[in-house]
């Protein structure tokens, strides 16, 4: 996958004037948007990867899970938890989050059944596209750094980068908490882009990450 990215002939540094607003678009959308925000991201993320890298490139990022990709997405999870409980624990110990909840998990608590399942597909489209548009910010700045850099060094400055800005984005949704969002939501997403790696295609994060946010969201509707 990274192989295609750098050696990708499409890529035009004049298509950065385009993909930036888009983008930029796809952000304001999913915090600000009304009915269709859920599918901000989705949107933005696919049709910057379109003009980064093209359609067969694109299609590439999707192709079918390679190897034992179960295993894969189940390390992805379990890390992900780990990490996440782990900079909860830091945060609340040094003071310095105040671990504020998700407020969907309210409009789990308050949605009749029938609601609650239509909102479960919402969310895991929407997660799909938070894996999509990050996914398209890590391979472009991957692919601008790859030429000049190792690919190594490269590759992990995309993902610190890319993960630094996922965090960043839910500023909104933890009422400005920066260490939740950038070390609890943001450093704790690295596990999907190792799924991305090792399963060879972004199907790998956005399973890990849609089964993660169920494991958490499914135990609040049967509560309620």
């Amino acid at each position: 996958m990274l192989n295609a990215i750098l050696n990708n002939n499409k890529f035009n540094y004049w298509t950065l004037l385009v993909i930036v607003p888009i983008l930029g678009l796809g952000i304001y959308g999913e915090l600000y948007g009304e009915d269709l925000s859920w599918l901000s991201f989705l949107g933005a993320g696919l049709i910057c990867l379109w003009l980064s890298f093209g359609t067969s490139t694109t299609q590439a990022f999707f192709r079918k899970m390679e190897g034992h990709y179960y295993v894969h997405i189940t390390l992805a999870i379990v890390a992900g938890f780990l990490i996440s409980f782990l900079f909860l624990y830091l945060g609340d110990w040094l003071g310095v989050s105040s671990g504020t909840d998700n407020p969907i998990i309210k409009d789990f608590e308050q949605a009749d059944f029938i609601v609650s399942i239509v909102l479960l597909v919402v969310i895991s489209i929407s997660v799909a596209g938070e894996e999509v548009i990050t996914a398209s910010m890590t391979f472009l700045i991957y692919r601008l750094f790859g030429k000049k850099l190792t690919e190594k060094r490269a590759w992990y400055i995309a993902v610190l980068v890319g993960s630094v800005i996922f965090g960043l984005l839910h500023c909104s949704t933890y009422d400005g908490d920066l260490w939740q969002c950038l070390f609890v939501i943001g450093i704790g997403r690295l596990p999907f882009t190792y799924a991305w790696r090792m399963t060879n295609s972004l199907w790998g994060g956005i399973c890990a990450h849609i089964i993660y946010d169920l494991i958490i969201l499914i135990p609040v509707i049967v509560m309620y």
